[in-house]
């Protein structure tokens, strides 16, 4: 299958190329992750609270991503009672929100409007600390800040698809694993470019547009496409969450179908 031809950039990517090489200086500034969080163990149950949360709220890939950034380097530097770490994820998805959503106001009441089993007090106090931690600078690259880039540059006309969306969604969530904090963001980005369209068989899968667009060759993604590959035949999507994108795609009424559905409900896991 042959790739579709490049496209111009609509009107909101006009001055993609100057960000691009901003994210990417800001990336190499990026602050070490060890790994080291005394949470590991919960850590699963965290992200999928944090994925089944961006579902049902219709939040954008890059929420996600950014609150689970902030999530992992919160608990990398503290150590934290396992009865305050659901408030962390709402407060690490919270301050995501503010940064990235647009309509940010009504998400932001509707996170805590039925999962309110925190209070006002304990809420700002939790987010005042995680502000206090990363000194207001949540402007950090993650992997799905590059994706629209690249996708809209290398997937023209074919990313409009919901089939083709979603396959790259699955194969960028496989990043959220914590052996992929051994890459940056941009590169685990190509590299899920890479895979998809790898796997939608687009000839060339790399060729030189994809690399000038990226900055990256196959030389440099090779070790991060091997892991996908081999982290995507090892694993399988979350049937819950699954689930919940069908029953949303099924009856798309916005925000009522969260009154037929209690958050409480929504994060419990057992």
């Amino acid at each position: 299958m042959s790739s579709p031809p490049f496209t111009p950039l609509t009107p909101e990517f006009e001055y993609a190329d100057e960000c691009l090489q901003h994210l990417m200086q800001r990336e190499t500034r990026r602050q070490p992750f060890h790994c080291r969080s005394p949470q590991l163990e919960f850590r699963n149950d965290l992200i999928q609270r944090i994925q089944v949360l961006c579902v049902c709220l219709k939040l954008s890939t890059r929420v996600k991503y950014l609150s689970v950034y902030i999530l992992d380097y919160f608990m990398d530097n503290h150590v934290i009672n396992e009865d305050v770490l659901e408030l962390i994820v709402m407060c690490s998805l919270a301050i995501a929100v503010k940064v990235e959503e647009c309509d940010r106001t009504l998400k932001y009441s509707h996170m805590f409007s039925d999962a309110n089993q925190y209070s006002a007090e304990e809420v700002l106090s939790m987010e005042a600390m995680i502000l206090r931690f990363f000194d207001w600078l949540f402007l950090t690259p993650t992997a799905a800040t590059y994706m629209d880039y690249f996708c809209a540059k290398c997937l023209p006309q074919l990313y409009a698809k919901k089939s083709v969306k979603f396959l790259v969604d699955k194969y960028l969530d496989k990043s959220l694993d914590l052996r992929f904090y051994s890459f940056s963001p941009s590169v685990i980005a190509a590299s899920t470019l890479y895979y998809t369209r790898d796997k939608l068989n687009l000839e060339p899968v790399w060729g030189k547009d994809m690399q000038n667009i990226t900055t990256y060759s196959t030389a440099q993604l090779k070790d991060c496409v091997h892991e996908l590959k081999k982290f995507d035949f090892l694993t399988k999507p979350s049937k819950r969450i699954t689930c919940l994108h069908k029953e949303l795609d099924d009856n798309d009424s916005g925000y009522g179908d969260l009154e037929t559905t209690s958050s409480q409900q929504l994060l419990t896991f057992g």
